[in-house]
């Protein structure tokens, strides 16, 4: 993380405080002392409020105290200058739609817009971890012996470890990772599921080349528990039973890697931030509790072409970098965009030939339009065409599966609570 420095801090401008806050944290030692507490140094706090959450958008956290349970994780992109900085966090503030402010924020980062991975951190104290935050999975696990670069998870410097032991096996559609079951505590956003079950993994070879040289650790599943490995409650569902959020949903703000003063990709749980959208959120109920699965009545090229394919269904993943969607369908989409076979199912298109229009309907008057800007990962000068053909069989499939190319044109809603998805299109 990277944060501005105390001295910057001391010449931001004076902030509103709530002058009922409590005055009994007067120096970083003793909010230290307090597991409620998290010190934010800036000078400009006046001394009769030290400790409140109302100290809106100073760097690097705002305060969390008593039950309030404010929490914000810094940001990760440099500020023009600190005033500016201040104005954007005061009106975040403002954007967030939570009815008391129980939030976490993960700051996600981009590598070259095929992997997005944040920081949790597990055990006491935590050892901090770059994980990809996937919908598409609902099993925690990080590494417990030492995979190239990837941070190590050592249960010997917890003192909230707790054995298990039970063998963990999960098959991802790249192959298997299997290790053994054990108990921490974990934290997201600051947010903290005590006695959380996760799996210490020693062998990660179903990956392959994706895990070797991909800049994340593990994988925190986001999906719901009845597709949780030996049944272990979720690290989401663990929060929200512990009461720490506002409301039991979280949402991504995918951004496409454009540049250092871009806005920065984020999963927010608990709340919504209205800055990230623009619109309003147009919500879906679920076909089942298992993915985050809708209704697909179709997808076609442009407004007037008719619908390809016979899957009915399709599941947001987060986990997944690409759209990916039956063999056949997928062929008929890179016919028409002019895309040529490539490796396992991918397609390269020309960089600068015009391509069609791709339209989603799912169904309730929802239809979602992706660009040729929108479906294209480029790399130098080959472009990758951001559909891949993957056929999942019955019953479970045919089906689609919405990735990071869908959700940084969209603004995700994953609504666990109501059992619905909500969709705007993103701010850039």
């Amino acid at each position: 993380m990277k944060f501005l420095s105390a001295a910057l801090l001391s010449t931001a401008a004076e902030a509103s405080f709530d002058s009922s806050c409590a005055t009994k944290y007067t120096t970083q030692t003793s909010c230290d002392a307090d597991a409620g507490c998290t010190w934010c140094m800036s000078a400009a706090v006046p001394s009769s409020c030290k400790s409140l959450a109302d100290a809106k958008g100073l760097p690097p956290a705002v305060f969390k105290c008593d039950q309030k349970k404010v929490i914000r994780a810094s940001l990760n992109f440099k500020p023009l200058d600190v005033k500016q900085y201040v104005i954007n966090r005061l009106q975040r503030s403002q954007n967030l739609e939570s009815g008391s402010g129980k939030t976490g924020t993960v700051t996600i980062d981009d590598f070259e817009n095929a992997q997005f991975y944040g920081e949790c951190e597990i055990g006491t104290p935590g050892q901090t971890f770059k994980v990809i935050y996937d919908t598409g999975s609902s099993n925690l696990w990080v590494p417990n012996k030492k995979f190239g670069t990837h941070a190590v998870y050592d249960h010997s410097k917890s003192s909230t470890y707790v054995e298990n032991g039970t063998v963990f096996d999960i098959r991802y559609g790249s192959g298997p990772v299997s290790g053994m079951t054990s108990q921490d505590s974990v934290s997201v956003g600051g947010l903290v599921s005590a006695k959380q079950l996760f799996a210490e993994v020693n062998v990660t070879k179903g990956l392959g080349p994706a895990y070797s040289i991909g800049k994340f650790d593990g994988i925190l599943g986001l999906g719901w528990g009845s597709i949780s490995v030996n049944s272990m409650p979720t690290v989401f569902s663990n929060i929200v039973a512990s009461g720490a959020l506002d409301k039991p949903l979280f949402a991504f703000y995918l951004q496409k890697k454009a540049g250092l003063l871009q806005k920065k990709s984020e999963l927010l749980l608990g709340g919504i931030d209205s800055a990230h959208y623009t619109g309003s959120i147009e919500y879906l109920d679920l076909k089942s509790e298992s993915y985050w699965e809708v209704p697909l009545r179709g997808m076609k090229l442009g407004t007037t072409g008719s619908y390809i394919g016979t899957a009915t269904s399709a599941v947001i993943d987060s986990g997944t970098s690409l759209m990916a969607g039956p063999k056949a369908d997928v062929k008929v989409l890179a016919k028409a965009a002019g895309a040529t076979p490539f490796l396992n199912g991918e397609y390269l298109i020309d960089c600068n030939k015009d391509a069609p229009d791709v339209v989603i309907d799912l169904g309730g008057n929802l239809t979602f339009t992706l660009t040729k800007d929108d479906y294209v990962i480029k790399d130098s000068t080959l472009c990758l065409f951001g559909f891949v053909g993957i056929d999942i069989p019955a019953p479970r499939g045919p089906l689609w599966i919405l990735g990071d190319i869908f959700m940084r044109k969209y603004y995700t809603v994953f609504d666990y609570g109501n059992k619905r998805m909500g969709f705007a299109t993103s701010t850039s």
